[in-house]
Formats: structure tokens, sequence, C-alpha cells
């Protein structure tokens, strides 16, 4: 009866914590060391979610969505307007900015200082053509000599430089050069229509009155192309030839179509037609087109500026809605089918609640937000939950949480960048991202579970849409699993197709589910989905060295580079101490075996084994496996001097891990492989070698530890232990080496050196048969079978040899 009243008195710790304070329960959670950093991580996981979550405008009618059959009928509760789609308001929006036609200045001044400009240097030619002409000579000494005039070399040198006319040209001199026997009356040549400059074909000059014609022509040909008007854009950039545009002179404003006013390729092109219709001598054409083009100008020029303006005032004054309901109409009947108009009156009347609150003020305006930061804390509990009971090491290391928070929001960044920014379809949402990050920094249960909760907090982002968050679970779950086992590259091929499938699968799915077009699925879903899915693998994949870097994290990549045998500490290793390189290797194969059989991860404990040892290359003889036959220097010093030297192998080869930049989980593995064990053999001879009043502590014989804190940490101290001690079996047999690694095993238990490494007594019976077969190969020895020989007796104590 007392007993039965003592258990009922006696309280389980989380009932006292529950009982006493929140912030007690939360240390207990999230532990003493560094809480309020973590606190500080996870509030700005919650935080983040919220501020990233999109306003809601369809929250309280969420199970009302378009073709499903309303549960009860809805009433307005008071008068308000109906609001338009989102899709609607931007396609009146496009189109009231579509009606707007560009707007062009045309700029008068143009015309007139362009045409102000040929009359100069058709003035310039004209003095040009009445100067005296070069001329050749020969001197006293026989020599030619050319002559120019002064006034000549100064009218060509004002045209060059001026205009950047070189007159000197063939085609020039008909123009430059003016004919003697020529008449010089310009009106008497205009009367002749026998002689009219348009009729006929000129020699190698030009008289007076014909190059006045010329000069009038240029200039009407000029005015008409002004007076038209010309573009300074492209007319290929409108959509048709009648498109209406804008034309602004001064204060007056008129419509015009593009195809009356030329571009500059149309002008050149319209310039040659007028003068091939002015004339017949190619001279005369060709000369025109040079000196008209080089004074062609845009004097139309388009008002971007402005343009925009009125676009975006005629977008903005679009109206928002287009009607309204009364207080007490029935939006929605008991049954009815929820049709697009009703979905957006509902949407609608939540907008107009959401605003009336705003405007009241007080609390109301805050609760939404509260409420969605309940919500993300209730989404991600489950993810928190596992964390705590499963994997308490990301809880207690503030690298690992600040990890979890950063994948998180990151995902929940990208989600809202490509659908509320960018407007990208909602499969676009790279849910990969996140799932290939988690699963290959931590491990596969916990890249599924957080999958399952960004997946749904991603759905109640998108609207409560369990839709989006059935298809991001799933296709996160398949990349999830196929990351698990990746040791090659082309390994992530494999993955992508994979995914594709998912993708291809679930679209296909959900469509017969929902009765939409099979068709819609395939040509407007897949192909923003496969893009989706190949992109995050590649930016997961991309991230991993930062976050391996930044984080301190061991992945499967990591390990892989870590274990090829030219790692330069491994060449090093090898080089000066030889003995604990193969010794190295021999644990590292125990160790795989051993954590395949107990399901632990074999790469990182193979990895691990390879580096335990990497202190002895700073003085390796004093170690067993690199001694020579018959020479111990353990002889020749003192019992605590040897056990100094060889706790040091512990600090050495953590400097140089740290050196040379290894992973801190490997690194871990350096210290926990001996844990606290006693050092028997010297220990021993420093109790028989003492003096009378000599104290030996034990404590000076032990390795500093700390004690092995994973699977593979314990499997690796058992590897070590179990290959230095088969050494010193004499006439190895079968049945010699299973005593052996189950003396080593039973002694490590009793010492208490697995305690913290979650070995079960099953698994610890796992490992020494997985040790068993690796030994008997080593020492070429023939599996005994029952009854062929009786099994060696369990010795009472370990073996001594030497570390």
């Amino acid at each position: 009866m007392n007993r039965f009243n003592v258990r009922n008195t006696q309280r389980h710790p989380l009932q006292t914590i529950f009982k006493h304070s929140p912030i007690i329960f939360a240390k207990f959670i999230l532990g003493k060391k560094h809480f309020a950093v973590k606190v500080l991580l996870l509030f700005t996981l919650i935080i983040g979610c919220v501020l990233l979550f999109p306003g809601s405008e369809f929250t309280r009618y969420t199970e009302y969505k378009v073709g499903t059959v309303s549960p009860d009928e809805v009433r307005a509760p008071l008068t308000f307007p109906v609001y338009k789609s989102k899709e609607q308001l931007e396609d009146e929006r496009k189109e009231a900015e579509n009606l707007i036609a560009p707007l062009f200045d045309k700029n008068l001044n143009v015309a007139q200082v362009q045409i102000a400009s040929l009359d100069e240097l058709m003035s310039y030619i004209r003095q040009l053509r009445l100067s005296p002409k070069p001329f050749e000579y020969t001197d006293v000494d026989g020599r030619k000599q050319n002559y120019i005039p002064q006034s000549y070399d100064s009218l060509k040198n004002a045209i060059s430089k001026g205009f950047g006319f070189n007159i000197l040209e063939d085609r020039w001199q008909f123009l430059i050069n003016r004919d003697p026997n020529g008449s010089d009356s310009y009106e008497k040549v205009k009367k002749d229509s026998a002689r009219s400059l348009r009729k006929i074909t000129l020699g190698k000059t030009m008289t007076h009155a014909q190059f006045m014609e010329f000069t009038s022509d240029l200039s009407t040909i000029l005015s008409d192309q002004f007076v038209l008007g010309i573009m300074d854009v492209e007319k290929n950039n409108f959509k048709s030839p009648i498109s209406p545009i804008n034309v602004r002179t001064g204060k007056q404003e008129s419509t015009e179509f593009v195809k009356n006013i030329n571009d500059m390729e149309e002008a050149r092109y319209r310039i040659q037609d007028l003068l091939k219709s002015y004339y017949t001598d190619p001279k005369l054409i060709n000369a025109g087109y040079e000196i008209l083009t080089h004074f062609l100008l845009p004097n139309v020029i388009s008002n971007s500026e402005e343009t925009k303006r009125r676009k975006k005032e005629a977008s903005t004054s679009v109206p928002q809605t287009y009607g309204f309901v009364l207080a007490g109409d029935v939006i929605v009947r008991k049954n009815e089918t929820i049709t697009q108009k009703i979905h957006q009156q509902l949407i609608s009347l939540e907008s107009t609640w959401a605003e009336k609150i705003n405007m009241e003020g007080g609390v109301g305006i805050i609760l939404p937000y509260i409420g969605r930061g309940l919500l993300v804390f209730s989404l991600l509990f489950f993810l928190l939950s596992y964390i705590y009971l499963n994997r308490p090491d990301i809880l207690n290391s503030v690298r690992k949480l600040a990890l979890l928070v950063s994948i998180i929001l990151i995902e929940i960044g990208f989600y809202y960048i490509f659908i509320h920014i960018l407007n990208f379809p909602v499969y676009v949402i790279p849910i990969v991202l996140s799932s290939v990050l988690l699963t290959v920094l931590f491990d596969v249960r916990l890249g599924l579970i957080a999958t399952v909760s960004i997946g749904f907090l991603i759905g109640a982002m998108q609207g409560y849409e369990y839709t989006t968050a059935i298809v991001l679970v799933f296709v996160g779950t398949i990349a999830c699993v196929t990351v698990v086992n990746f040791s090659r590259r082309s390994h992530i091929f494999t993955s992508l197709l994979w995914v594709s499938l998912a993708y291809a699968f679930i679209l296909v799915t959900m469509s017969f589910v929902k009765y939409s077009e099979f068709s819609e699925a395939l040509t407007h879903q897949l192909p923003y989905a496969v893009a989706s899915g190949i992109f995050s693998m590649l930016v997961a994949f991309g991230c991993l060295v930062l976050f391996e870097s930044l984080f301190d994290v061991c992945t499967t990549f990591t390990l892989l580079e870590l274990s090829d045998s030219n790692h330069p500490l491994q060449q090093q290793l090898a080089i000066k101490a030889p003995g604990t390189y193969h010794h190295s290797i021999i644990v590292g194969n125990l160790a795989k075996t051993a954590a395949e059989a107990i399901d632990a991860n074999s790469l990182l404990a193979r990895v691990g084994a390879l580096y335990h040892d990497i202190g002895k290359m700073d003085m390796p003889e004093y170690f067993a496996e690199n001694q020579m036959a018959g020479h111990n220097k353990h002889e020749t010093i003192a019992p605590k001097m040897s056990a100094l030297i060889l706790a040091s192998h512990i600090k050495v080869g953590l400097e140089l891990a740290e050196k040379n930049k290894l992973p801190k989980l490997i690194r871990s593995y350096i210290p926990e492989h001996h844990g606290n064990q006693l050092m028997s053999y010297f220990y021993h001879k420093a109790m028989e070698t003492k003096l009378p009043e000599e104290e030996i502590a034990e404590s000076d014989f032990r390795y500093p530890g700390p004690k092995p804190k994973t699977k593979e940490s314990g499997i690796i101290m058992l590897a070590d232990g179990v290959e230095a001690a088969t050494h010193s079996i004499k006439e190895p047999t079968a049945a010699k080496i299973r005593a052996m690694v189950r003396s080593i095993i039973e002694s490590r238990l009793q010492d208490g050196e697995l305690n913290e490494c979650e070995l079960s007594i099953g698994d610890l019976k796992k490992i020494e048969e997985a040790f068993i077969p690796i030994l008997l190969g080593i020492y070429h020895v023939r599996v005994e079978y029952p009854g062929q020989s009786q099994i060696m007796p369990i010795p009472e104590s370990e073996p001594q040899f030497m570390e």
C-alpha cells in the first residue's frame, strides 16, 4: 500500500516543467546552453514565415471552391462592393494601357536647321564653282608642280570640316566645275524644256542655271520629308501599319497612323525614289542621295516618359469593382454549386471585412498576424517534435538549428518570389530544393518530415490550397528517397529523372481527380514543374559546398572526398607512420562492415576510422604498430611518460585535423575512439615499479575522453580495440579470435565507455558477428563449424597490449 502511494506521488519531469513555467519547459527542450540564440532562431523562423505569408483574401470561406457545393447558405451581413478577380483586373488594365497610343513630339526646329545647313553647303559649293581651280605647271627646273589657289583650298577645307564631304571625289567634279559655254540664266533654262536638268544627261560639267535648279530640287525634297515626318522609332516595332500614334506639335495634338509617317529607313528609300523620278542622270541621283541623307534626321521624337505616364494613369483609372451586394442578399444557397461569380463575391465580402477591421483599429488589426503565427507554429510543430524526439543534437547545436531554419526560410522565400512577385505558375515552387538539402545535410527521415511540414505550410500560404500541398509533398518525398545513397555524380541525373516522373505522375493524377483537361496538365503545368525540379536540384547541389563550409556539416560528398587515399593527411600518415596507416585501413573496414550490420552510417564510420589516429604521425616509433621487431622505446622511459606520449596523439590529431579543415564530426572521433579508457599496461607497470612512498593516480593513465557520442564513434572504438588486441594472439584460431572480440566488447561495455553512444546489446551482438569474418580473413584462419572444436573460454580481463 505504501509502495502504491509512493508511486502516485512521483511526478514525471515533464509534468513538473509544464506546471511551473513555459520558460522552464522551453529550456528543457532547447537546453540552457545558448538558450537565447536558439529561441531567437525559432522566433525568426516563425516571424519570417508570417511576414512572407501573402495577405489572405479568402480565409473565412476556404472550403467554398469553384465547382464545389456550398454546405450552408451565405447572406451578405453588410453592403459591399464586388471586386474583380486579380486576373480580370490585370486583363482590363492591360487593355486600358493598350488603348493609349504612343506619344511623339514633332520638332519643327529640326527641319529649319537641316534645310539651312543644306543651303549653306550648296552656297559653299557655288562659291567653289566660281573660284579658281587647281592646275598643273612646269617650273624652271622642268619639274611638274600642282598649284592650289588659296580661295579654293579654304572653301574645300570648310566643306570637309563642316559637313564631312570630300569634294575631290570624281562624282563631285561635275558639280564644282562650271561650264563656261552654258547659259547662266536660270529662268531661261527653266523655260527651255529641251534643256531642263531633269531631262538631260550631263557631261563633266554643269552650268550655273543647272546647279541652281539642282539646289532648289534638293531643298524641296528634304523639306517634303520633314513635313511628312520622320520617326526615331522603326516601324517594325508596331503591330500594324494602321497602329495609331499621337503626334504633338507645340500645344496641338493629332492622331496619325504609323503608315503615314516615315522612319529613317523608309525616308532614305523615299528620297532615292524621288531623285530617280526627278533625274535620269545617275551622277545627279547619286550626288543628290549622298547630300540629302547627310541632312536627314528624325523630327518626330518618341516621348516614352509621357507615354508611360498616360498608360499608368489609364491603368489606375480602371475600377476595381463592378457592382454591389446589398446587406441581406443571398450570396449562395445551401447545396448550390459555387460558380466563379459567387466565389468572387465571397472573396469581396472577406476583403470588405478586412478593410472594416483595419479602419476600426484595435486588437482586430493584429489578430490575423497572431493567427498566422499560430498556424505556422502548428504546421512546424510536427517537425520540431520529431527533432526533439529523434534528433536532439539539432536542438543542442546552434549551427545545426541555424542551418535548418535557413533552409526552411530559403524555401519559403523562393515560393514568395516565384509565385507572388514573378507570378509564375504554382508548380514552379522549388520544394525539391529543401528536400534535397535537408536529406543530404541531415538525414532522410528529417528530410521527409520537413518536406511534409513545408508542403502544407506552402499550401496554407497558397490560400489553403492543399492540392498544391499534396503535389509538393509527393515530389519532395521522391526527391528525398532518390538522394539518400548518393555516391557518384551520375546519381544527380537519376534523381532528376525520378523527380520529373514524379511530377508527371502526380499532375496527371490530380487532373483525373479534379476532372480537368489532361492536355492542360501536360502542356501548361508539367513543363514548369519539370523545369522547377531541375532548377531546384542543381541549385541544391550548388549550395551544398556553401552550407558545408558555413555550418561545418559533413555530407556524403565530403566523406567521399575524405575517403580518397590521395588526401594529404592520408599520404602523410602512410609515409610517416605506415603501421598506423595500415591499422587505420583495417579499422575502417571493420567499422564499415559493423555499421552496415546495425544500419548505421557505414561511410561515416569508415572515414572516421581512417583519421582517428593521425596524431601518431608526431612520434610514430612509440606506437606498437610502427615499432620494429624487438625494439620498444617504452622500455627505456617511465610508465607515466609513456602514458603521456600515448595520450598526446589525441591532442596532436585534433590540431592536425583542425589545420587541414576536417569536419567537426570527423574531428570528434579522434578523442572519442579511446574515451576515458585506462592504459592498463602502463598503469600496472607503474604500480609494480613504484616506490613504497610513491602514489600512483589512475587518472594519470586514462585518456582524456570524451566517450563516444554516436553509434559510429562507438563502432570505431570497438574496431580499434579489436584490431590492436588480435595482434597479441599467438597462433590465432577462430575460437581465440572470437573470444578476443567478445572480451574487448564486454570490457568496453563494463567500463561504461559505450553508455553515451546509443548502442544496444543487440547492436553489440551484430557488431561482434560482423568483426569475425574480416579478422579471420586477415589471419587466414578457417571458419570453425559448430562442434569442430571447443570454444576458447573468454579471458577474465582484456589482454595486455600496447595502445
